[in-house]
């Protein structure tokens, strides 16, 4: 039956107005973006109300050939999901976001906009069980070029020695995707009452798994991108009913806004409908566990900056930040971060620590990528200027035309800095990594 199955539940739980919310399942899906808030100062001209950097465009832009996109100046996300946004902005106002989880964080929408709420002092562990979908997650966590974050590749079971360490966990559930149907038309084929009640049970056992790692008045934010109530409201009944203690949080929604409010006889969530919001399907829900919160008593950090890394930023930029040796590479990252560090790397498959600056090669040690997506004025590297063109072939990896001296030289369009290249024996070698380079070709 398939997506039948889908209507006749739709005609059900929107009786008065379900043939509105079918019908716009048709609908081209709206486009939209959220601003870098450290590189970017302008303010969205078309702003998403619940996204402080949120911004819809007016049509759908070739995202790839702009030099912008690949340095991290914005994220293509989609609207809906941007409420997270509005939820930390009222959960910092009761907790502090000294450690966060974003448990199934690739591609790391969540997570980018989760370090936006960070101080410097404060972190975020994405973790992303699948290896090519952690790829991804670390190629956009290391372009939004704020270090304060520790990327693993862990199920949710191998956080279980975590107990109480998480002042703040985000849980975007895997789901049957129903938020999804009229962006992606194959979700729809995929989609089954099978799938939709596994899917419900695998989300049981992932809260089940990472409920213990919460502090005692900390939150855990629920969210899917379906609007099946055995995902979402009646999950989270069941879960009280088996005994797990939390109270669902009642935020403010200005009415504007047009977001459905759910409620059960003990839940609370957020509904964005397709029909009535500028957005896609999504759910959310603001668990607050019971219990006293109490702030974590940290002791004061040391920090240590690799010699190397000073000479091509300024220390000031750098306080509270310390460098790490982590497979070879030097990684920026927090230096409460790398205090921890002993008893995350016990329990957890590590893949990533901050943004990594620097390769180590024998005695050498060659500048990467991250260093230039930090987003920092850069000290000892002769600028290169490109046009448009150029800056595409060199995020491209084609043949850039150029005679210039030995050694490094940073290649830069406009105000915006690219990345690396070094003239070694009359040849340019391009230091853009080569799996993010441009793989399809600009039309003419």
């Amino acid at each position: 039956m398939g997506f039948a199955d889908f209507e006749s539940r739709i005609r059900q739980q929107f009786p008065e107005d379900w043939q509105q919310f079918l019908s716009c399942l048709e609908n081209e899906p709206a486009t939209s973006i959220r601003w870098n808030q450290r590189k970017n100062l302008s303010h969205p001209k078309n702003p998403i109300p619940w996204a402080s950097h949120g911004e819809y465009l007016d049509h759908r832009p070739a995202f790839t050939f702009d030099p912008s996109f690949h340095l991290g100046r914005y994220y293509v996300q989609e609207s809906s999901s941007m409420f997270i946004d509005y939820v930390l902005k009222k959960v910092k106002k009761e907790l502090s976001l000294d450690r966060v989880l974003d448990l199934c964080a690739a591609p790391g929408g969540k997570s980018t906009l989760a370090l936006d709420h960070l101080d410097s002092d404060q972190f975020l562990i994405a973790n992303e069980m699948i290896p090519q979908r952690n790829i991804v997650l670390r190629e956009n966590m290391t372009k939004w070029g704020y270090p304060n974050f520790l990327i693993t590749e862990n199920k949710p079971a191998d956080f279980k020695a975590l107990t109480r360490y998480f002042d703040c966990i985000l849980l975007d559930a895997p789901c049957s995707g129903e938020g999804l149907f009229r962006k992606d038309k194959n979700a729809r084929k995929e989609w089954s009452l099978g799938i939709a009640n596994m899917c419900s049970e695998r989300q049981y056992d992932i809260f089940k798994s990472i409920w213990p790692c919460l502090k005692e008045g900390g939150v855990l934010i629920y969210s899917t991108c379906t609007f099946n109530p055995a995902e979402n409201e009646l999950l989270l009944e069941k879960l009280l009913d088996d005994g797990f203690e939390f109270e669902t949080v009642d935020i403010e929604l200005p009415s504007p806004w047009d977001i459905d409010i759910v409620k059960t006889k003990r839940i609370m969530g957020y509904r964005f409908l397709p029909h009535k919001v500028k957005g896609e399907g999504f759910f959310c829900s603001i668990l607050r566990k019971k219990g006293f919160y109490t702030k974590h008593d940290f002791k004061a950090s040391k920090n240590h900056i690799n010699p190397w890394l000073s000479r091509h930023l300024s220390l000031e930029k750098l306080i509270g930040y310390s460098t790490y040796k982590f497979k070879n590479s030097l990684f920026l990252a927090p230096s409460r971060l790398l205090d921890e560090l002993t008893t995350l790397s016990k329990n957890l498959y590590l893949k990533q620590i901050g943004i990594e600056v620097a390769l180590f090669k024998g005695l050498e040690i060659e500048p990467q990528q991250g260093l230039v997506l930090l987003n920092h004025q850069m000290h000892g590297f002769p600028i290169h200027p490109l046009s448009l063109e150029e800056a595409i072939a060199y995020l491209s990896h084609d043949n850039l035309n150029a005679h210039l001296s030995s050694g490094f030289h940073l290649m830069m369009h406009d105000t915006l800095m690219l990345g690396l290249a070094r003239m070694e024996k009359d040849k340019l070698l391009n230091f853009y990594p080569s799996g993010w380079k441009i793989r399809t070709k600009k039309p003419s």
